[in-house]
């Protein structure tokens, strides 16, 4: 029982880092989608300079967990709240397809928001 349950513990362990890692995919798509269209607006570079950021920070505390400061985790969360929301109102080549990363991040920041004060 107990060599059980400690393989179900890993595995949920395994489904959440893929499920923190998952939006690397979509990013890194458009970035290759940003590199060879023009009609990317200045508005839409910088809500994926921003998304890559935040991204980048969640990646970074996997492996280094001091990173994850409750302010850290509240900022992002906001930011990619806010950057969601102007994207879907405002953005044009890029609208859905940076707004869906932008979304999967606030739950990203959502999850480590519980975990950070479950802790």
């Amino acid at each position: 029982m107990v060599m059980a349950s400690g393989g179900i513990l890993r595995s949920i362990g395994t489904i959440v880092v893929l499920l923190l890692l998952f939006p690397c995919v979509p990013l890194a798509r458009l970035w290759l989608v940003q590199a060879t269209t023009s009609r990317v607006t200045a508005l839409e570079r910088t809500a994926l300079i921003l998304a890559t950021c935040s991204q980048a920070i969640i990646v970074l505390g996997l492996v280094w967990a001091p990173v994850m400061g409750f302010a850290t985790i509240v900022t992002n969360l906001f930011v990619m709240l806010f950057l969601a929301i102007v994207v879907m109102a405002r953005g044009r080549a890029l609208r859905w397809r940076l707004a869906f990363p932008c979304l999967w991040l606030c739950g990203s920041w959502l999850y480590a928001a519980a975990i950070s004060s479950a802790v």
